[in-house]
């Protein structure tokens, strides 16, 4: 194991982020694993901002009034 050095506000943010895991999952969570979350959550997040872009690019030969109008026809489905 190694040695991080943290600024203490940062300490007790982490404090703060292993205890609500720590309340969450029931079982004892020491500062590896707090870290360890937060790293997961930093990676899925970029994960998600990846199939963001992925949804917001723009579609080659389909009019807006076809999206419109495809909407509208599922929308109206969800009513029912």
């Amino acid at each position: 194991m190694g040695t991080v050095m943290l600024k203490k506000d940062t300490k007790i943010k982490l404090i703060k982020v292993a205890a609500d895991l720590q309340k969450k999952t029931g079982t004892r969570v020491d500062f590896d694993r707090a870290i360890s979350y937060l790293i997961d959550q930093y990676f899925n997040q970029e994960q998600n901002w990846e199939k963001f872009e992925i949804f917001c690019e723009t579609m080659e030969n389909v009019s807006s009034e076809d999206l419109l109008r495809e909407l509208r026809r599922g929308r109206k489905e969800d009513e029912k």
